[in-house]
């Protein structure tokens, strides 16, 4: 994600939310230098780190191994320590996985019933640059949705089992007016 569109994104979120994975103390990455690069934040609202970001909008830095490098809207960004190359950059599904999680201030925008399916059209790109925090807050979520489902599976197989027992005794259930007649 280039720094341009990390702000509109930053802007679109609500200012006052604590992430606990953010960032912050923009610099000059190790890998690129004319690439910006963040430092990993924890517990840092969503207002610091847009401030971060427009701090570094046509700001010079010096490159680990010298040079000077000004930082544009087209400038690639990284999460990454000063002076180390990570190779994570910050792409969309990292941002929405950073603005994602729930704290105490604030609920995200995105439910955690959200549909799995979509994580899964991100995939190669969160393969290619998902962190471990990243993928452990996906494990979290993906945690939490299978315990609901469980529970879920567990009321419609005892429905089903009840069902089964009406139609021995046959003792149908009602039409309800959701289901559609059956033709005859």
């Amino acid at each position: 994600m280039n720094l341009g569109d990390l702000i509109t994104r930053l802007e679109a979120a609500h200012p006052n939310q604590t992430v606990p994975h953010g960032f912050h103390n923009p610099h000059s990455y190790r890998g690129d230098y004319m690439d910006l690069a963040f430092e990993p934040a924890h517990n840092i609202t969503v207002a610091a780190m847009l401030e971060a970001a427009r701090s570094a909008l046509g700001t010079t830095y010096q490159g680990y191994k010298g040079g000077q490098f000004t930082m544009d809207a087209n400038s690639w960004c990284w999460l990454s320590e000063e002076g180390d190359a990570s190779g994570e950059t910050i792409s969309a599904l990292l941002l929405d996985l950073m603005l994602s999680q729930p704290t105490a201030t604030h609920q995200p925008a995105t439910p955690d019933t959200e549909d799995p399916a979509r994580i899964d059209r991100l995939r190669p790109e969160f393969t290619e640059h998902s962190s471990v925090e990243a993928i452990d807050i996906q494990l979290d979520r993906a945690r939490r949705q299978e315990r609901r489902w469980h529970i879920r599976v567990e009321w419609l197989v005892g429905l089903r089992q009840r069902r089964v027992e009406q139609q021995a005794r046959d003792d149908q259930p009602a039409e309800s007016a959701a289901a559609p007649a059956k033709e005859a």
